[in-house]
């Protein structure tokens, strides 16, 4: 469900980029979709670890 709601969040930041890129040029655009794409990748990567930091723990705690 989280994955679904970061999908569309991420996607509507890279339309509007994207839109307010393309009134600002391709130089903007291309540096735009480079940002968001990178905190995109930073974004889910610091999810993932939280994920997996919070699944040890349970299993720790259970363990």
């Amino acid at each position: 469900m989280a994955m679904i709601a970061f999908a569309i969040a991420s996607f509507s930041v890279f339309y509007n980029a994207l839109k307010s890129g393309l009134s600002l040029g391709i130089k903007s655009t291309v540096i735009a979709i480079l940002v968001v794409t990178g905190s995109a990748i930073l974004l889910s990567m610091l999810v993932g670890v939280l994920v997996g930091m919070s699944g040890l723990l349970i299993v720790g705690v259970e363990g």
